[in-house]
């Protein structure tokens, strides 16, 4: 290996730490405290948009805490996470060398002791159609989110993978809320260059 890529080694190892484990190992006991979160994360593009790397990051809404980066290498991505119990939020999500916050809020709860599934969460990548406000007139990607309740196709699939956890816990539905479903118009969050 060349020494001018030894440079990429240390910044590999850096970004590979950030992002978080999204599954865990199939076990019959949770540390005090902690619930298990489901979560069925999709990705879909519109327009032919190409799958960029994509991770999404959510945090806990109360206290002081670390905001949890997962990767969603793949179209479908099942998420069974053990976390601390307490409200929880989406934030952002990066998709490539682009990355956005939300401008709203979408919270979920995790239970203590419970399995909590919290939806089927739907990250819509809508092409490169939309203009930027100064007029250039050079297109820039948005995404917008869904969440719905697919919990008769989801579940089955997370109690045959994890049968002890299963076994041990009740399943308790908090689906994310999506407080922008009531206003009349959704709002769309178009990405940004990172700095």
């Amino acid at each position: 290996m060349s020494l001018r890529w030894l440079w990429l080694l240390p910044l590999v190892v850096l970004l590979g730490g950030c992002a978080t484990d999204k599954n865990m190992s199939d076990s019959k006991q949770l540390p005090p405290g902690t619930g298990v979160m489901v979560a069925n994360l999709r990705v879909r593009s519109l327009g032919g948009v190409a799958y960029p790397p994509v991770t999404i990051n959510f945090d806990k809404m109360h206290g002081v805490s670390t905001s949890k980066i997962i990767a969603l290498p793949a179209r479908n991505n099942l998420i069974v996470m053990q976390l601390p119990a307490g409200d929880y939020s989406w934030t952002s999500v990066h998709i490539g060398d682009l990355s956005g916050s939300t401008s709203y809020r979408m919270p979920f709860t995790v239970e203590a002791g419970k399995i909590n599934y919290v939806g089927d969460v739907l990250l819509l990548l809508d092409s490169y159609h939309l203009k930027r406000a100064n007029g250039s007139g050079i297109p820039e990607p948005s995404y917008n989110f869904f969440i719905k309740d697919l919990s008769a196709s989801t579940l089955p699939g997370v109690a045959s993978t994890y049968p002890e956890l299963w076994r041990a816990y009740p399943v308790v539905t908090h689906l994310t809320q999506d407080f922008r479903r009531k206003e009349s118009t959704p709002s769309i969050d178009v990405l940004h260059l990172s700095k």
